[in-house]
């Protein structure tokens, strides 16, 4: 065997040889990370213990979460704005409110994202006085003690029953509380009336049985539940927003293809009797959005507390300052009609 040709079969072995060398070393990293996976990604979400929540309980329920490389924590607050005042702070990743603490935020300077709604319900807030105790209309609170919920959709809702009602606020006597003490302090006789919402108005409709004055018409007000997250989990891991919206489109899927199944599933996940869960059932409308109906509730809800002073500002900012829809774009395109 002449010289060249030695040198053309050693060069052809060697180069096999390579070949064979970096096919076995792929075919092992890809083995090593079928058997160890990358970590999941830590996310701690935090929002009120309400059937309007879903969407969440079911991703988490169901591992959606999970399946989409993410270990969501659900940390419950007793209402929404503690939730997004815990967001601000940036104890939390994620948070999932009501339009009314957005404004509120908003109104005092405060930046985060507000990446989808996630629920549009109609009756989960309602006013409820005690009839024993001569509340049967709203008209009849003149001179009576209101729980209220200060900085809520519920203290919105409120004022909206009441001006429908030609009845004027300061004829009533406001009393402060947070929504855990609404059901004591009506069920004690220390106010005549609150404003609250499931699942405490439903506990109390549960106790006071005929006693029980409820006022709130679901064709007068809607409340939107909206998936909110810090600036910075936004702008530096939008991957992880994605899968997070990409998990919470499969659970809403769910619950329309299966209403008993999500009922069930997010009673377990909630640790709520599954008749509260139904009872709420049909008048929430679950689903990943962002419409332009959001831009004018929060607008008008910012015109409410600048007239009602109920902060410094004086003018209604662009809300679409806090809105990014990029990613609901990305994993439901369908899903936004804002315009930015």
């Amino acid at each position: 065997m002449n010289r060249k040709l030695w040198i053309s079969v050693v060069a052809v072995l060697v180069a096999a040889a390579i070949a064979i060398a970096v096919a076995y070393q792929f075919r092992r990293s890809e083995t090593d990370l079928q058997k160890n996976p990358a970590p999941p990604v830590k996310l701690v979400l935090g929002m009120g213990w309400n059937p309007a929540n879903a969407n969440v309980f079911i991703a988490k329920q169901m591992g959606y979460f999970r399946d989409q490389g993410l270990d969501v924590s659900l940390q419950p607050y007793p209402a929404g704005r503690l939730a997004l005042a815990a967001l601000i702070e940036g104890k939390i990743d994620l948070a999932l409110v009501p339009e009314t603490p957005i404004v509120f935020a908003a109104l005092g300077g405060a930046r985060f994202s507000v990446l989808a709604t996630l629920c549009v319900t109609g009756t989960n807030t309602v006013m409820i006085g005690r009839r024993d105790r001569g509340v049967d209309k709203p008209s009849d609170l003149a001179g009576k003690k209101l729980g209220t919920v200060s900085g809520t959709y519920a203290q919105f809702a409120q004022d909206t029953i009441l001006a429908m009602h030609k009845v004027d606020p300061r004829s009533i006597v406001l009393v402060n509380l947070t929504a855990p003490q609404t059901v004591e302090a009506l069920m004690a006789g220390e106010v005549d009336a609150v404003t609250t919402w499931a699942p405490y108005s439903f506990e109390l409709k549960k106790r006071l049985g005929n006693a029980a004055a409820v006022f709130g018409d679901e064709t007068m007000q809607t409340t939107t539940y909206n998936l909110l997250a810090r600036d910075e989990l936004r702008k530096q891991h939008p991957e992880v927003v994605r899968r997070t919206l990409a998990a919470l489109l499969r659970a809403s899927d769910l619950a329309r293809s299966d209403p008993a199944r999500a009922v069930r599933e997010v009673a377990q996940a909630a640790g709520l009797d599954e008749a509260v869960v139904k009872a709420e059932w049909n008048s929430m409308n679950l689903g990943l959005a962002l419409n332009r109906s959001l831009l004018v509730a929060m607008e008008d809800q910012a015109r409410w507390a600048i007239r009602r002073r109920l902060v410094e500002a004086t003018e209604v900012p662009s809300f679409l300052e806090w809105i990014h829809a990029d990613a609901l774009a990305a994993v439901k395109p369908d899903a936004v009609s804002v315009i930015k």
